[in-house]
């Protein structure tokens, strides 16, 4: 739901213009899209804000285009250390959780104030928690 990068930008070819969806690009320009907008964007993903897992069942994957879904890019660039992050995340998520568990805090606004204005993805006020010994 929250990216840590909120934009991605891709340079057309150096050396012709090119056409893409009918929208025309002349040659060597960037083109910078917002991967926190198309995640958050209720005609690709009904309800955003709520987390539904089973949107990204293979039926749910299927359903949609591969391309609306880019934590670590897509195509011939996308991030080399890609199901090596996802598995250490994993792994790390699943120790820590067999361990602790987490708690909010009252301070911690719900929905987030989610910051969009720079690269970055970070939210206005703090995020507090605790963490408790099971």
């Amino acid at each position: 739901m929250y990216l840590p990068i909120t934009r991605m930008d891709r340079t057309t070819s150096q050396s012709q213009d090119v056409q893409l969806d009918g929208y025309w690009f002349p040659r060597d320009t960037m083109v910078v899209f917002d991967m926190h907008l198309m995640h958050h964007d209720e005609t690709i993903y009904p309800e955003p804000d709520k987390f539904i897992p089973e949107r990204f069942s293979a039926e749910g994957k299927s359903s949609r285009d591969p391309f609306t879904f880019m934590p670590f890019g897509h195509g011939p660039r996308n991030c080399i250390g890609m199901r090596l992050a996802l598995l250490e995340a994993k792994i790390a998520l699943v120790a820590t959780l067999r361990k602790v568990m987490f708690v909010r805090e009252p301070e911690t606004e719900v929905p987030l104030n989610v910051l969009t204005s720079d690269n970055f993805l970070r939210t206005k006020n703090p995020i507090k928690v605790s963490v408790m010994l099971r």
